[in-house]
């Protein structure tokens, strides 16, 4: 599915390896088994099945959005191995599968809880390495690489997190089941990163730049509020009317073994009204050679000039 993005990643691996002092072998191996069978997916009855029964079915999903509305289940099926052999005296081991399936299930209930669509998300030819779409554009992307030291000394893990991951519709009348409901009592706010943040700048903590930020309203900074905006995307949430605390985290924290914890958080305010609807550009400080960095910067923006510029971006699915 990702045959050229797995080669490109194998080969780096394999010069990674050998200047550690290791010789990567290739050695076969029978494909893993898949998480659920074809028939364990085609049971899934649209129209019939309510959450309790896809629990009982399928177990919990890996992400959740759209206050639970959305379900996305996450698996790999791998095969083959590459298994270090070291020039050094150093323990030998396993570095990484050969060939490794991403698939990625959608599953959509309506506002009572029953399943109304279910849908396989694919890799999709021109598209960023990372990102699975479903037929009609729901799409899951950002698919952050983690270096793994325990077991797979210079080798790159990839996968989803939850508060580090994408998941966007094409508008906000896509897929209207999916957006925050407006209340007239409330104000909507509407947030999207300047276009700097899309720089894919270098750095050695990532195997891929953030392209984005972690975007959070309100509350203390727990990774459960945060939103991973792209730089080609916008935030809508529902607020009560008053002030509120947008938080970004620094996207370019370390990650270390798949614990995803804030290491800089930059913080500002700003005040909405009942029935109002708010747009936010969240800029940045620019330093040397053009490079962007906390603290952040938020800049109001009037209906008329947002309307045209978030009618151009994607639609990130809130939690």
């Amino acid at each position: 599915m990702r045959g050229c993005l797995v080669l490109h990643r194998l080969l780096l691996l394999a010069v990674v390896v050998v200047l550690n002092g290791c010789i990567p072998i290739p050695v076969p191996t029978k494909a893993s088994a898949p998480r659920y069978t074809e028939s364990e997916i085609n049971a899934l009855e649209v129209g019939a099945m309510d959450r309790d029964a896809v629990l009982q079915r399928l177990g919990s999903p890996t992400l959740t959005r759209a206050q639970d509305r959305l379900w996305i289940y996450l698996w790999r099926v791998e095969s083959g191995t590459w298994f270090a052999i070291p020039l050094a005296p150093i323990v030998a081991g396993d570095v990484g599968p050969i060939h490794s399936q991403q698939f990625v299930l959608f599953l959509e209930f309506d506002a009572a809880g029953t399943l109304r669509d279910r849908a396989f998300g694919t890799a999709r030819k021109g598209d960023a390495p990372g990102r699975f779409c479903t037929s009609d554009d729901l799409c899951l992307e950002h698919e952050v690489g983690v270096s793994v030291d325990v077991g797979r000394s210079g080798a790159v893990s990839y996968g989803f997190a939850d508060d580090w991951s994408a998941v966007s519709v094409p508008s906000r009348g896509a897929r209207p089941g999916l957006a925050v409901e407006h209340r007239p009592e409330g104000c909507t706010v509407t947030l999207w990163p300047e276009e700097r943040w899309g720089r894919r700048l270098h750095s050695p903590r990532f195997a891929d730049p953030p392209g984005g930020i972690p975007i959070a309203l309100d509350g203390e900074p727990d990774l459960a509020r945060y939103h991973w905006v792209q730089a080609d995307q916008v935030l809508e949430l529902e607020a009560a009317a008053g002030t509120h605390t947008v938080r970004v985290m620094d996207p370019w924290s370390q990650p270390a073994s798949r614990t995803w914890r804030p290491l800089t958080v930059s913080s500002a305010t700003f005040d909405c009204a009942a029935d109002e609807h708010a747009y936010l550009e969240v800029g940045a400080t620019v330093g040397e050679h053009e490079t962007v960095h906390l603290p952040i910067e938020l800049r109001r923006v009037d209906s008329v000039a947002a309307g045209a510029l978030v009618a151009s971006r994607r639609l990130v699915v809130a939690r």
